[in-house]
């Protein structure tokens, strides 16, 4: 992802960080493409690591080692992260091979996995999450997809 759709997904991150924060929640930021290339995991209060806002991402998108390790990380934090919300956006799809055994690891986890897709298919996410939504650009998220995203 690179380009308006990077600036988005990175301004999505941000509102995201920022209602968790309000709420004084543990959050966890992926960055990914053809596997998990940053991670950082901030408890409340504590900022964002300013390296998470230049990382790069392209070159393929693996939404399994993404998912994988989103669940990996709820595991390890159970008391923290419990009945968390797994938000993937994403501009591509990958081979959907793993996804149903993801969506019952997350069941159990009780864990809701929203997808918003830019630029791709509704299609491309449904196999991985529980609810999709798809836009072209986010400069207007429908008030629906905004709903869904930033709901208590």
């Amino acid at each position: 992802m690179e380009g308006p759709r990077d600036i988005w997904a990175t301004a999505l991150a941000l509102a995201l960080l920022d209602q968790a924060q309000r709420e004084k929640r543990m959050f966890a930021l992926l960055l990914f493409d053809a596997g998990v290339k940053y991670e950082a995991i901030v408890r409340p209060q504590e900022p964002l690591p300013e390296a998470a806002l230049f990382q790069g991402c392209g070159g393929g998108t693996s939404i399994d080692a993404a998912l994988t390790r989103a669940l990996t990380i709820i595991e390890t934090h159970p008391s923290a992260l419990r009945k968390s919300d797994v938000v993937l956006v994403t501009d591509g799809g990958s081979d959907t091979t793993t996804a149903p055994e993801l969506r019952l690891a997350a069941d159990r986890l009780g864990v809701t996995i929203l997808g918003l897709g830019i630029g791709v298919s509704t299609g491309a996410l449904t196999p991985w999450c529980s609810e999709v939504h798809t836009a072209e650009d986010l400069t207007n998220l429908d008030p629906p997809i905004a709903t869904s995203l930033f709901a208590a």
